[in-house]
């Protein structure tokens, strides 16, 4: 129990909705970037690492790059994004390399120079890549991993139980953004117009197999998909996704005035999140012009601003899960607790009296009480759902039933007497589940009701009048407190505390009802008994293997679950091996992604690389 002390106010809890579909994941760029450079990492460590070696991409006569060694990748979510909702940028990090570019000698007059023999003269410069960042926009697309992918056995999954849909960057929509580069200290509008013309041409040239020494780090995230084959004693998804979209939503900072969402890789530019946006069982997607989702909050509550060097920020404040209340509630916990609505649940249909005098005055009663299940109705008869109060906010859920004014009445007379009875019997059940938005905590209660009430008059000729009224009322009432605990291989137990049932019980001048109350008692604590089992039975439910199982388990850390202000199940999420920030440069505390223009250092797992001059970014003319 972790947030019933105070409640989470934020955006996440008070503001964000999922739209059309069951379940997201939101995760920002900057945990997505610890996931690529994670991966890079894994990669990096195989002995026959094809990431450790210098690689060389040329383009004959306008240009070349040898001794390059490139470190983990970057995404940059763009902000603005009012027509496109699925783009990013690529970024490739450069460790070291030499870029030569040969380039138009301009004349006078701008144009290209020609020498005696009519040829176009050219230079060739060299520029040192320490520290580059070449950038492409990208769209994003699923692909899908065969079984026999190494990836299953890194992920804890075995061959032919799930598919893995592993979303990556499409390389073959790349298109070179030289505006977002960083060449070393300097930037695109530093070059001259023929040193950009002959950049462009040979990046454009050469990218497919620039980034096809990539395409294995570039993981961005996971889904997973049910293929019908599953190992028998493996918990099964509770909701088996079935179609996804993606697409980009901007952070904005909850303390600014007038703010505008920028995208980059400062400070608290590295919010902006990456959805992954899932229908589940038959549902498809929306319709294409409801597929986005529009920006209305912040899905964390994770901050890098003014962060120091050496803090550690905990990841899964960076990333997040929403379940639709449609999937949580309707779809899951209200199924499991509607049991409790008919082992305590009082009916009756008749109440009935007599009075006479034959050899002395007498009367009695009776009545059909019954503790638990209805006549006629099945437990899996739709009467015992929890239905929503309609106009409750936040919304609660409630089971009502009511027998009210079964009544009897018997009169006689003779011989100078005459006695009249009447009879009422009533009984009701109110049932309700409500939540606080922001907690961790499901409140489920109940109160059950037995009224009995009799009322005798008997007239004399000779002697007193007798006027006598008679009651017995039972009121049986539990607690049932459901605190959400997050496990971090993707499940979601459920512990319980119960309290009662406690009961209350008002007499009044009992005499004919006497009898009566002992059969009431023994119905009740019957009743009673068979509640406490089926608690148990629920709260081992609700706990243990048939308790609600989240997709991507094993892949994402799941933490801290909470209610959102419409009944959405909302965790904190991280890549579950993940460390965050786990590479620096040894001799510097300056963490990746703090700027554009810092150098992309090995872990130091790895043999550092040879030194190299630092130039800059600067170049010789040959």
């Amino acid at each position: 129990m972790v947030l019933n002390a105070e409640t989470v106010k934020t955006d996440r809890v008070n503001k964000v909705r999922v739209g059309a579909y069951d379940q997201v994941f939101a995760l920002t760029q900057w945990i997505v970037n610890n996931g690529l450079e994670q991966n890079w990492l894994e990669l990096m460590s195989e002995e026959d690492s094809e990431l450790k070696e210098e690689r060389s991409f040329s383009q004959s006569g306008a240009g070349e790059i040898y001794g390059a060694k490139i470190g983990a990748p970057r995404i940059v979510v763009q902000t603005g994004f009012e027509e496109d909702l699925s783009g990013v940028l690529y970024l490739m990090c450069f460790d070291t390399g030499t870029f030569e570019l040969t380039s138009n000698v301009l004349g006078p007059d701008g144009k290209p120079k020609k020498n005696a023999r009519g040829k176009v003269e050219t230079e060739t410069a060299e520029y040192s890549m320490e520290g580059w960042r070449i950038a492409f926009s990208m769209q994003l697309g699923m692909t899908v991993l065969e079984r026999s992918d190494d990836k299953f056995k890194k992920l804890g999954i075995k061959p032919g139980e799930y598919s893995l849909n592993e979303l990556q960057a499409k390389f073959d929509t790349a298109e070179f953004e030289p505006k977002h580069c960083v060449f070393g200290d300097r930037v695109w509008d530093d070059f001259t117009g023929t040193e950009k013309d002959s950049f462009e041409f040979v990046i454009t040239r050469i990218k497919r197999d620039l980034l096809g020494c990539m395409k294995k780090c570039s993981t961005m995230g996971y889904c997973l998909a049910e293929t019908g084959e599953r190992e028998e004693k493996k918990p099964e998804l509770t909701f088996k996704p079935n179609a996804i979209q993606y697409q980009t939503y901007p952070w904005i900072d909850p303390n600014g005035i007038n703010f505008q969402p920028s995208s980059g890789i400062k400070g608290n530019q590295r919010l902006n999140y990456l959805l992954y946006c899932e229908t589940t069982g038959d549902r498809e997607l929306p319709p294409i012009n409801d597929r986005m989702i529009p920006r209305n909050g912040n899905w964390t509550d994770g901050r890098l601003d003014n962060m120091p060097d050496e803090a550690q920020p905990e990841s899964t404040e960076f990333g997040a899960f929403h379940m639709t209340r449609r999937n949580f509630f309707d779809g899951y916990l209200l199924k499991k607790l509607r049991v409790l609505n008919h082992v305590l649940n009082p009916s009756l249909t008749r109440a009935d009296v007599k009075v006479d005098d034959w050899s002395s005055p007498w009367c009695a009663w009776d009545c059909d009480l019954l503790v638990g299940d209805l006549r006629g109705r099945s437990k899996d008869d739709p009467f015992y759902d929890f239905k929503p109060v309609a106009g409750s906010s936040p919304l609660r859920w409630e089971f009502r039933t009511s027998n009210q004014g079964r009544e009897g009445y018997d009169e006689s007379g003779h011989n100078g007497w005459s006695a009249k009875v009447w009879g009422n019997a009533s009984c009701d059940t109110l049932n309700t589940i409500s939540f606080v938005p922001g907690s961790d905590l499901i409140t489920v209660e109940g109160r059950s009701t037995v009224d009995f009430y009799f009322k005798y008059w008997e007239y004399k000729v000779i002697g007193s009048n007798i006027d006598r009224t008679e009651r017995l009322k039972w009121t049986v009432s539990w607690k049932f407190l459901l605190d959400l605990e997050a496990v971090d291989d993707g499940g979601l137990q459920i512990k319980s505390t119960f309290e009662g049932p406690t009961t209350n019980t008002t007499l009044e001048q009992i005499s004919t009802l006497e009898s009566y109350r002992t059969y009431t008692e023994n119905a009740f604590n019957v009743a009673i008994s068979n509640m406490s089992n089926l608690r148990q039975e629920l709260a081992e439910d609700l706990a243990g293997k048939q308790g609600l199982v989240l997709p991507a388990g094993g892949v994402f850390f799941f933490k801290n679950p909470i209610l959102g202000h419409e009944g959405d199940l909302i965790c904190s999420v991280a890549y579950s091996k993940v460390q965050p920030k786990v590479m620096f440069n040894p001799n510097d505390k300056t963490p990746i992604n703090e700027d554009g223009k810092e150098r992309t250092s090995y872990d130091t797992r790895f043999k550092q690389p040879a030194p190299t001059p630092a130039t800059g970014g600067g170049f010789n003319v040959k």
